[in-house]
């Protein structure tokens, strides 16, 4: 074997020793700095909506976080909020069942209960009602409740 020959798989074995005790991210590290990332351009886009005239650039910038984690909380809130601040009932039913699946909320539930009735879908309606009748430990809000859905009998 020539000197050539020797110091290229030398060469070759040293890259490989390299490579594998190079520093590698771990998988946590890398979640954190993605959820980072996306909690970065949901303030943005908040900020672009609260100050901009037109608040569309930060509402692609929501749905963009969305197309990258299809369960960020802050998101699908920001979304559905600006959703039922516009009327936009239907838009905002969609975001706030994925609310609802991933951060099950008595006020989530609410605000669905109140979207359904908006789009007259009385039997959607009152199964949120019904369920949330169920899980509210205040008696003044399930009097409330009790006569929402006696109301959609």
């Amino acid at each position: 074997m020539s000197n050539k020959q020797l110091i290229v798989i030398i060469s070759a074995i040293a890259a490989v020793v390299l490579l594998y005790f190079l520093p590698v991210k771990s998988s946590s590290v890398v979640k954190t700095e993605q959820h980072q990332s996306l909690d970065k351009k949901v303030d943005e886009a908040i900020n672009i909506i609260n100050t901009q005239p037109n608040p569309m650039a930060g509402i692609k910038l929501l749905k963009e976080v969305l197309e990258q984690d299809p369960k960020n909380v802050r998101a699908l809130e920001q979304l559905s909020a600006g959703a039922l601040r516009t009327h936009q009932h239907e838009k905002a039913a969609g975001y706030l069942e994925r609310l609802e699946e991933v951060k099950p909320s008595l006020e989530t539930e609410w605000k669905l209960g109140e979207t359904y009735l908006e789009l007259k879908d009385t039997a959607k309606a009152r199964s949120i009602f019904v369920k949330l009748y169920k899980t509210t430990p205040d008696s003044k809000q399930k009097e409330s409740i009790q006569q929402i859905i006696e109301h959609l009998k």
